[in-house]
C-alpha cells in the first residue's frame, strides 16, 4: 500500500472510531497499522494482491467418498489462495466425458488439473501430453490405488513426468483381519467391481491374494454400470457369502445405497475401504479419511503453483488409517459385539 492510500484509509478509519485517543505520531502509526490490518479494507487489498490461479478439478463420478476428497482439495487451495478459480466437473462415470472435460481444461490453459479416479487421471494425463502448447499442464491425482499400474507415473519416488498425486492405497491384509475380528467365522466375501477400472482389477487381485493366507475365499462379480449393481448384489446374497466388500470401486460406490439396503435386508455385513461410506450404511471399514486425502492433494498442487516441477514431487500415501464401525447397522443385522471388540474401534457411528 502506498503512502497516499495509507493516509486516506487511516482518515476513514479514525472517522469511524471517534473515541480513539492519539498521543503521539508513533502511536498513530501503530494504531493505524493495526486498524488497517483488521479492517475489511485490508482484507480486500490482500485479496487483490493474491495471485489468481485457475484449477480444473475433474471427478470421474459423484459419490460421498470422492465428494469428501473434492472438498478437501477445494478447502486446501482456498485457504492459501482465496481468489483461486476452481472449475469442478464430474464425468458421470463416463470415460468419454472425462476425456472431453480434460481436453477442455488443457485448451483453457488451466494452471493445474486435479483428478479423482483412475480413468479420469488417465484421460487428463493423455490430454495434457497431447497439448499444442509446449508446457504440459500439470496433473495431480487423488483416490487412485495403483498409479504405477495405471501408467500415470514411472516411479513413485520420482514420477518423472507431468503427473503426480496421492494414492489411497491401504494394504489388504489389515482390512481383512479387521473384518474377521468383527465376524470371526467369516469364510466367503463377495466382491463387486468394474473390470474397466484399473483400480478395481488391482484391488481384486491383491484382496484375493491376501485372503488366501486367512482362509477366506473371494467371490467376484463384475459390473460395467451402476444399473447392474443391484443384480450383482442379489447374486452374491444368493451364493450365501458371509459378507460383501466394496473396495474403492467407483461404479459400485455410485450405487452404494442399493447395496446397503439389500445387505441389511438379507442380514449380511457390508464392508468398505472408504471410511466415509460407513455412515452411509456399511458395517465397517479400515482406511484413510477422505477429506484428509484431499488436503494432501491440495498441498501438492500448492507446491506446483509455487514453481515446483511435478516430476520432482513423490507420490504420497495416506498418512494414517482408522477403524470405523456403524453400531446401528450392527444392531440391524443382529451382530452382537463384545465390549473388548468395541474398544479397538477408532470411530463408532451410532
Amino acid at each position: 500500500m502506498d503512502k497516499k492510500m495509507f493516509y486516506k484509509t487511516s482518515k476513514r478509519l479514525i472517522k469511524r472510531n471517534p473515541n480513539i485517543k492519539i498521543t503521539s505520531s508513533k502511536s498513530l502509526v501503530r494504531l493505524l497499522s493495526f486498524l488497517i490490518f483488521c479492517s475489511p479494507v485490508f482484507a480486500s487489498l490482500k485479496a487483490i494482491d493474491s495471485p489468481t490461479f485457475t484449477i480444473g478439478l475433474l471427478q470421474i463420478v459423484a459419490h460421498p467418498a470422492l465428494d469428501k476428497t473434492q472438498k478437501g482439495i477445494v478447502d486446501g487451495l482456498q485457504e492459501t489462495y482465496p481468489t483461486a478459480r476452481i472449475i469442478v466437473k464430474t464425468a458421470q462415470g463416463n470415460i468419454l466425458n472425462a476425456t472431453m472435460i480434460a481436453q477442455k481444461f488443457v485448451g483453457e490453459k488451466v494452471d493445474v488439473i486435479a483428478v479423482l479416479g483412475t480413468s479420469a487421471a488417465q484421460a487428463a494425463a493423455k490430454a495434457a501430453a497431447k497439448a499444442a502448447h509446449a508446457t504440459k499442464t500439470p496433473v495431480v491425482f487423488a483416490s487412485i490405488t495403483n498409479p504405477l499400474g495405471a501408467k500415470l507415473v514411472q516411479s513413485l519416488d520420482q514420477p518423472d513426468g507431468h503427473v503426480t498425486g496421492v494414492s489411497n492405497y491401504t494394504a489388504q491384509t489389515p482390512q481383512l483381519l479387521y473384518f474377521k475380528e468383527l465376524i470371526p467365522n467369516l469364510e466367503k466375501i463377495g466382491f463387486i467391481y468394474n473390470p474397466g477400472e484399473g483400480n478395481s482389477v488391482t484391488l481384486l487381485e491383491k484382496t484375493a491374494d491376501a485372503a488366501k493366507d486367512l482362509n477366506i475365499s473371494i467371490v467376484p462379480v463384475a459390473v460395467t454400470k451402476t444399473t447392474e449393481v443391484s443384480m450383482a448384489t442379489q447374486r452374491l446374497i444368493s451364493q450365501k457369502v458371509g459378507a460383501i466388500f466394496i473396495n474403492n470401486d467407483n461404479t459400485a460406490l455410485a450405487a452404494f445405497d442399493v447395496i446397503a439396503q439389500l445387505c441389511q435386508s438379507a442380514q449380511i455385513p457390508l464392508f468398505v475401504s472408504d471410511t466415509d461410506m460407513v455412515e452411509q450404511g456399511a458395517l465397517g471399514a479400515l482406511g484413510p479419511d477422505q477429506y484428509t486425502l484431499g488436503l494432501q492433494c491440495a498441498s501438492i498442487i500448492l507446491e506446483i503453483l509455487a514453481g515446483k516441477n511435478p516430476r520432482d514431487i513423490p507420490v504420497q500415501f495416506p498418512e494414517r488409517t482408522e477403524r470405523y464401525l456403524n453400531k446401528r447397522v450392527a444392531e440391524e443385522i443382529s451382530l452382537n459385539l463384545l465390549k473388548e471388540q468395541l474398544e479397538t474401534i477408532d470411530k463408532i457411528i451410532f
